[in-house]
């Protein structure tokens, strides 16, 4: 009778076993699920913010475009407005040179003609 009472104490446990392993089975399948489902949010969530992040970067790159745009417009503008202004500054110039030449002939005449006089003046005297 021993061995059979032992046999059945083994049976009972080799079936307990047997549930245990059932159990953690179900166990490890129902967390796996939840990985799985933790996995998929997780590529969810990295698509989702892969998506933003690219948004984001062509909203920045569109805005920094404009503004470079603008900024190139800008100084072509005042390259412009310099230009002309340079225009204008070098035509006043040379109409003062021409002024200053003309009045320098003016002086240069009325000395020789000044000279002229003071020449007739001492041959008249002497």
């Amino acid at each position: 009778m021993e061995k059979s009472g032992i046999q059945e104490i083994l049976n009972a446990l080799k079936l307990y076993s047997q549930q245990i392993d059932v159990k953690l089975e179900k166990m490890e399948d129902g967390l796996n699920g939840r990985m799985d489902k933790l996995d998929s949010r997780m590529d969810k969530l990295g698509a989702t913010l892969n998506g933003r992040m690219d948004n984001l970067e062509a909203k920045l790159n569109g805005r920094m475009d404009n503004l470079g745009a603008k900024f190139n417009g800008r100084m072509d503008n005042m390259e412009a407005k310099f230009e002309d202004r340079f225009d204008r500054l070098e035509k006043k110039l040379d109409v003062f040179r021409i002024e200053l030449q003309e009045t320098q002939e003016t002086v240069d005449f009325l000395a020789s003609k000044n000279l002229q006089h003071e020449r007739k003046l001492r041959n008249i005297t002497t």
